[in-house]
């Protein structure tokens, strides 16, 4: 992975990874933590040192605070067809849903922004506190959101989705109000989505409807 995607890597400490020729992770812990405390301050050293080790997220218990994940597109054309919103929305949360697992962060809101053609713009917001483990949970909820919200026969200019209010994946206590094999079922997808992470990266072109 490179040193650009690390979370929580502030730009000056990626200078200096760069100027020292640490440009991936594998890079960074091929060196030993007093060498990376060295190059970069005890404080950046000891975090970088963990985070490519999988272990600075641990250390975070409870809400990762001031952080969100977001994304948006503006349609071609102005449009009122709901199957191609509702089309857009289910890629955009398998998107979102892959990013946060990427990052072992588990969302508990979820966020619709709908810009019509007026230029009005509207955001609406629902949160899960069991959180929103896979992007079927993020799609039925941004669905929900769109129905409930959108104004009938207006044209859509633009549909965002975004994802905050996370938790640590290993902090995380699903207490859900769920039947036990409701549960079963999105840990299960769970499970797909974290198989389908490193074949996307690797250039695997996978569809939702495929999973």
């Amino acid at each position: 992975v490179g040193v650009e995607k690390l979370w929580g890597v502030g730009k000056e400490t990626k200078k200096k990874l760069y100027a020292h020729n640490l440009k991936t992770t594998g890079a960074i812990r091929a060196m030993s933590k007093e060498n990376l405390i060295l190059t970069l301050g005890k404080a950046s050293g000891e975090y970088v040192y963990a985070l490519v080790r999988g272990e600075a997220i641990r250390n975070v218990k409870g809400d990762v605070k001031n952080h969100s994940i977001s994304k948006e597109n503006t349609f071609r054309e102005d449009t009122k067809d709901e199957k191609t919103i509702l089309d857009l929305l289910n890629y955009l949360s398998l998107d979102l849903s892959l990013k946060a697992l990427e990052e072992g962060l588990i969302p508990t809101l979820v966020t619709l922004k709908i810009r019509y053609a007026s230029f009005e713009t509207f955001t609406y917001s629902e949160r899960d506190n069991n959180g929103y483990i896979n992007s079927v949970m993020l799609f039925n909820s941004a669905k929900n959101l769109f129905e409930n919200s959108y104004i009938k026969w207006q044209k859509v200019r633009l549909i965002g989705l975004g994802i905050s209010g996370f938790r640590n994946k290993e902090f995380f206590s699903q207490q859900s109000l769920f039947s036990d094999e409701k549960i079963h079922l999105n840990e299960k997808r769970h499970k797909v989505e974290e198989k389908v992470l490193p074949l996307l990266k690797k250039g695997v072109k996978i569809k939702k409807g495929a999973l």
